[in-house]
């Protein structure tokens, strides 16, 4: 079957693990045949998961709260603080 990555492969390529190529089979992000209890998965079909911009990290919220954007401000006034000890 040439053409076709088993999900460790698609892992490897994509630099996640297999849990997250599964993933990405389970929301439809990816599509992917299943053979037996593997997937099968077209190496164009990876190519197109490639080419999207990397998202880490947790999902940033559309409208943050006040208290949330009060809570940002801080802590980046605590870090210039801090810097600025360290440096004199």
């Amino acid at each position: 079957m040439s053409g076709f990555l088993t999900t460790k492969e698609a892992a490897q390529i994509l630099g996640v693990t297999y849990v997250r190529v599964n993933q990405l089979i389970k929301s439809g992000e990816l599509a992917a045949e299943k053979k037996g209890r593997d997937y099968l998965i077209k190496s164009t079909d990876l190519k197109l998961v490639k080419k999207r911009p990397e998202r880490r990290g947790r999902p940033r919220l559309a409208n943050p709260s006040k208290a949330a954007l009060e809570m940002r401000k801080k802590r980046k006034n605590m870090r210039i603080e801090s810097k600025a000890k360290i440096k004199s």
